[in-house]
């Protein structure tokens, strides 16, 4: 087992015995809908949370209607952010955190709809996303699922990028291999961990 693999099932023991979820879930929410409404976003990427991820359920619900809210879909392998039209109660994620009612989304492809003449990268524009994860260390790194998905999304987006994890997930050092991309912020029940300038 390498050093990630040990780390993953470290943490995910460590996430699953978490005591006072319900507690903890709603500290992370208010910091992040704090964050939203300083940044005066408009566009949020979230994912569906699942299998002890911190709860996003309840922001999609403070949040629809008010922003436009993208959820992802991933499809052999690619993930890509499609808008969110049904209520969060209506809301039913496979074991992916796809949604595979068809009558919760409208399937759209931000690279055509957010595309911005100005930027003829034709990256995915939106102002906020919100990013799963089971370990993080302080200079932004992450450790996901191995899968390699958020860190595609967010090399090809123009983004915040918001990790939500619970103060049990910090690690001293996470080892990073050049795809990997760190999260400009991490927001857990007690903390808003800010991507150090002096990290590497």
């Amino acid at each position: 087992m390498n050093k990630k693999d040990f780390i993953r099932k470290q943490a995910s023991a460590v996430r699953k015995e978490l005591l006072f979820r319900d507690e903890k879930d709603c500290k992370i929410r208010q910091k992040v809908l704090k964050l939203i409404s300083g940044m005066n976003a408009d566009s949020l990427f979230l994912y569906v949370s699942m299998n002890g991820e911190v709860d996003t359920i309840e922001i999609i619900r403070k949040l629809i209607g008010r922003v436009k809210l993208y959820v992802p879909h991933t499809s052999q392998g690619i993930m890509r952010p499609v808008l969110l039209s049904v209520p969060a109660d209506k809301i039913i994620p496979d074991r992916w955190g796809n949604i595979y009612s068809d009558e919760a989304l409208l399937a759209v492809d931000l690279k055509e709809n957010l595309f911005s003449a100005d930027k003829p990268s034709g990256k995915y524009r939106i102002d906020v996303t919100l990013v799963p994860l089971l370990a993080f260390d302080g200079c932004g790194n992450r450790l996901g699922y191995g899968k390699g998905c958020y860190d595609r999304f967010l090399s090809e987006a123009e983004t915040f990028s918001v990790g939500l994890a619970y103060d049990e997930q910090h690690f001293d050092f996470i080892e990073t291999e050049d795809h990997d991309v760190p999260l400009d912020v991490i927001v857990t029940p007690t903390r808003v961990i800010r991507r150090s300038l002096l990290c590497p």
